[in-house]
């Protein structure tokens, strides 16, 4: 590709702070990015993208002539440093993460400390590659996002009815003798803490505080031993002894896997694996996340028969609304389609929900004041809480409900709810008490219908 090809994309982003194009790099960050990539002195260097804090550019993201290069901090991302031709990016799929961008081929580069976001290098990284391509062989607009069962990157719930196919991962090997324990937080619910710090650091505590409320759900992937040594060889800090990976980050040699706003996001470099995985689990996978929670929380259509099949139980919006408790605002409990917009939007932005205000059946305000910005949200799908005392959010799908029961005393009332992963959750519901009752007879019945779907024993007149 002629340099000034990629000088010309690259001066379209010329204004972002924490890139520098020649001839005006500074000669100190130059020197420290050839130094952490490798880069020989003679070696022409077009622009770099500074990754540090305090821009010393040792952790950057480099474009030379012929390929990038990328340095990441080993204590954020690995691998920790490496090299990609520009031939090979039209065989590569870039996606954007919150603090990186996934290269594919198990490379990322990690931009959480520079100016330009992860999607900003995205775009990037995608206009040097469209130049690349052909005309002939550039996708048309029909094509250009894949099509469901054809996309390399899944998106699904944490659940345990996906599964992954019976071939090794990393070959395709039949019968594979090895099985690569995968954990993820098994609920829509994160610690907050280590959601807030970020980076290694919070992802170990996250992780830590998963496991120590019994919420990690395990899958096994199937993978030979070949290529089992190959993932320990490259990234054996992301492997424990038996072979269980780490609950939230995780790129390998032959997939990446991550924790996003409560879903799994897969991406592998197989597409024929991606392709049958898809086909096994395509009742619950999606090509992303904005799909996802349009589908679960019912989105993508309002009728009847629509919202009977997507939200996975079969009961329509009149009859959870028929057997919820009734609209009472005098005991802050608002049913749709009384429930305040202004309340709405603010309980919906407090919860970080971005769902349309109809698909939200029921309010329970549990502030003093009236705010809305803790309290319960009930939806097609399940219920969204945030407690007023510690602020601690969290979501349960009604097929994980177990059983639950008013509970009293000081300093506040509440609901406890008991699921079906042996942890228990805990409602405050001080201001909306009076319709707590009522509340768990129709958590417990919309419970129940859900688990005797999966259990293949629900009937219209149960």
């Amino acid at each position: 590709m002629p340099d000034e090809s990629i000088l010309h994309i690259l001066r379209g982003f010329e204004s972002e702070h924490d890139l520098y194009i020649h001839p005006d790099i500074p000669h100190k960050k130059l020197y420290n990015a050839r130094m952490s990539c490798g880069i020989e002195p003679d070696h022409e260097v077009l622009a770099l993208i500074n990754c540090t804090t305090l821009g010393s550019a040792k952790d950057c993201l480099v474009f030379c002539p012929e390929a990038v290069y990328f340095h990441n901090n080993p204590a954020l991302a690995r691998p920790e440093a490496g090299r990609i031709e520009y031939a090979t990016f039209a065989n590569r799929t870039f996606t954007a993460h919150k603090s990186y961008v996934h290269l594919d081929f198990n490379q990322i580069v990690h931009v959480a400390n520079s100016s330009l976001s992860a999607e900003t290098v995205l775009s990037l990284l995608t206009e040097i590659r469209a130049s690349l391509t052909p005309e002939e062989e550039k996708p048309s607009d029909s094509d250009s996002r894949p099509a469901r069962g054809e996309a390399r990157t899944a998106v699904f719930p944490p659940i345990n009815v996906v599964k992954f196919p019976p071939y090794c991962i990393g070959c395709l090997a039949d019968e594979p003798d090895r099985e690569l324990t995968m954990a993820t937080p098994h609920r829509r619910k994160t610690d907050r803490f280590g959601m807030w710090l970020g980076g290694a650091v919070g992802a170990t505590l996250m992780k830590m505080q998963m496991e120590k409320k019994g919420k990690v759900l395990e899958y096994e992937i199937p993978i030979c031993e070949s290529c089992l040594d190959t993932i320990r060889n490259n990234d054996i800090k992301m492997l424990k002894d038996t072979g269980m990976l780490q609950s939230m980050l995780t790129p390998t040699e032959f997939f990446s896997r991550e924790f996003r706003k409560g879903y799994v996001v897969m991406h592998f470099r197989n597409a024929r694996y991606a392709r049958e995985f898809w086909r096994i689990n395509e009742d619950f996978v999606f090509t992303t996340i904005e799909e996802a929670d349009g589908v679960i929380e019912g989105d993508e259509g309002s009728e009847e028969e629509g919202e009977r099949r997507e939200v996975g139980i079969p009961l329509s919006r009149e009859e959870l609304l028929e057997r919820m408790p009734p609209h009472c605002p005098e005991m802050k409990w608002y049913v749709q389609p009384n429930i305040p917009a202004k309340k709405l939007v603010k309980a919906l932005n407090a919860h970080g929900l971005e769902l349309e205000q109809g698909k939200v059946l029921a309010l329970g305000d549990a502030t003093t004041f009236g705010s809305a910005k803790s309290g319960c949200l009930i939806t097609m799908r399940g219920v969204h809480f945030k407690n007023p005392s510690l602020g601690e959010k969290g979501y349960i799908p009604f097929e994980g409900i177990e059983r639950c029961e008013p509970v009293g005393g000081f300093p506040t009332h509440k609901i406890r709810i008991w699921t079906k992963d042996g942890s228990k959750e805990t409602i405050e519901c001080e201001e909306f008490k009076g319709v707590r009752g009522q509340l768990c007879d129709f958590l417990n019945w919309v419970g129940g219908v859900a688990q005797a779907l999966v259990h293949g024993s629900w009937s219209a007149t149960s």
